[in-house]
């Protein structure tokens, strides 16, 4: 029997007083402090968007083994011609929590995991990036109840893949979607060269077979399609993979473009890094301290698909 972590209330220390004397000696330093909350999950409306840095839902779930890993997973061969390149080790490619996805999402999330700004990141991000109009067909891959789709552009169909049908039925901008885990089915549920483009945010850290599903998502996008992957510094520890928790941020960049590489489908990999040190040092204030100093960095690694 496997323990799931949302069946357990996470300790939640008492911070305050650290909280006031830390923020009196940044004061000092010098240095402002924008957030004092600790951010621990907490579900809010979809109209709460300027206040998301005090309610994003992941980074500070206690870290805790939920028993003894099992046996290293091992990459599952795809349907592109050879089979996809390893880039991982098949033992960074466990998390510390080795019960099945579906029991940790089995009950919806609607918070936000990560802030206002990195939103309005991304959606400028998919305003430049995706193709729009009544001819065009998006994936948006191991999505949510909100896929942060510029509200001024239209698509002709918005498919969505994820783990919580309750989630996926709450997110507006999806016409359809299907439910599944891609750690337990490390392929897409689509015809070949049928999406113009594929997205996926904050979520990469998660995959355990990363290479299967980047050589699949090759196989669904056309020729010439771009995909997007983004993600910032939070997670969910437990359920992140071995090979994402060891690498420092900027090295997460280069193994998702690693994975891009390992298909043989796709142009060169474009890395996007909006980080500064100030988010290095917010990020230990926050674990430590519950003291959020400024927003949460933003990283994507963009490719199109060759043209064959």
């Amino acid at each position: 029997f496997f323990f799931v972590s949302h069946n357990q209330r996470p300790r939640v220390r008492d911070t305050s007083n650290m909280a006031v004397r830390a923020s009196l000696i940044l004061s000092l330093m010098g240095i402002g402090v924008n957030a004092f909350s600790p951010l621990t999950p907490s579900p809010v409306r979809s109209d709460s968007l300027p206040s998301l840095r005090s309610t994003a839902c992941c980074t500070t779930h206690p870290r805790t083994r939920r028993g003894a890993p099992g046996t290293p997973l091992r990459l599952v061969a795809s349907s592109a011609s050879g089979g996809p390149r390893p880039v991982i080790k098949d033992s960074e490619r466990m998390k510390d929590n080795p019960a099945p996805d579906a029991f940790f999402y089995d009950y919806p999330r609607l918070c936000y995991h990560a802030d206002a700004e990195f939103h309005a990141t991304l959606t400028d991000l998919y305003k430049d990036l995706l193709p729009h109009g009544d001819d065009v067909r998006c994936l948006d891959m191991m999505s949510s109840w909100v896929s942060h789709y510029p509200s001024d552009r239209t698509w002709g169909r918005v498919d969505g893949l994820g783990l919580n049908r309750e989630e996926l039925s709450k997110n507006p901008i999806l016409d359809f979607f299907e439910v599944r885990d891609l750690n337990n089915e490390p392929s897409l549920p689509y015809d070949d060269a049928c999406f113009d483009a594929v997205t996926c945010a904050l979520s990469c850290q998660y995959l355990q077979q990363p290479e299967a599903v980047f050589a699949d998502i090759a196989r669904v996008v056309k020729p010439g399609g771009v995909v997007c992957m983004s993600f910032s510094n939070r997670m969910f520890p437990s359920k992140a993979t071995y090979a994402w928790r060891q690498r420092s941020e900027g090295e997460r960049t280069h193994l998702v473009a690693d994975y891009f590489r390992s298909s043989g489908a796709f142009d060169e990999p474009e890395i996007t890094d909006l980080s500064t040190p100030a988010h290095f040092l917010s990020y230990w204030s926050a674990s430590l301290l519950g003291i959020q100093l400024t927003g949460d960095p933003f990283y994507a690694v963009v490719a199109r698909r060759t043209n064959v």
